[in-house]
C-alpha cells in the first residue's frame, strides 16, 4: 500500500477553491444589515431639521444597503437557472453584478476601517 505524498501542489484545484471562497464572500454581506441599520439611526440623531436627514451621506448608504438584499435575490435566481440551462456566460454576468454590486454597498464601510487602523503618521488627512 502506497501512502499519499504530504503535500501535492495541484494549482486548478486551488484556483477552483479560491474561486468558490470568492463567490461565498457577497453572501456574507447579509449579516451587515444591522450594522447598516445602526449606523444610519446613529448618524440621523445630530439631524435637527427633518429633510436633512435624507440628504446625509449615512441615509444613501442605508438605501444601498437595503437594496443589497433584492439584487442579490436576483442575482441568485438568475445564476441557478442558467446553471441548470447551461448559459456560462449568463452565469459569469450574475456573478459580476453581484460582486460589484457588494464593492459598491460595503467597500465605502471597509475602506473606512482599514483608515482607522492604519497609524496617523500614515494617513495625511
Amino acid at each position: 500500500m502506497k501512502l499519499p505524498d504530504r503535500f501535492v501542489w495541484r494549482p486548478r484545484e486551488v484556483a477552483r477553491g479560491f474561486a468558490q471562497a470568492m463567490d461565498v464572500i457577497p453572501y456574507i454581506g447579509i449579516l451587515g444589515y444591522p450594522v447598516a441599520i445602526l449606523l444610519w439611526a446613529t448618524g440621523l440623531i445630530g439631524e435637527a431639521e427633518p429633510g436633512r436627514g435624507q440628504a446625509s451621506w449615512w441615509f444613501t448608504g442605508y438605501v444601498v444597503a437595503l437594496s443589497y438584499l433584492p439584487s442579490l435575490l436576483v442575482c441568485f435566481l438568475v445564476e441557478r437557472q442558467a446553471r441548470k440551462r447551461g448559459w456560462p456566460r449568463v452565469r459569469m454576468v450574475a456573478r459580476t453584478v453581484r460582486s460589484v454590486h457588494f464593492l459598491i454597498t460595503y467597500a465605502p464601510m471597509l475602506l473606512l476601517l482599514v483608515l482607522l487602523m492604519l497609524p496617523r503618521s500614515w494617513v495625511s488627512f
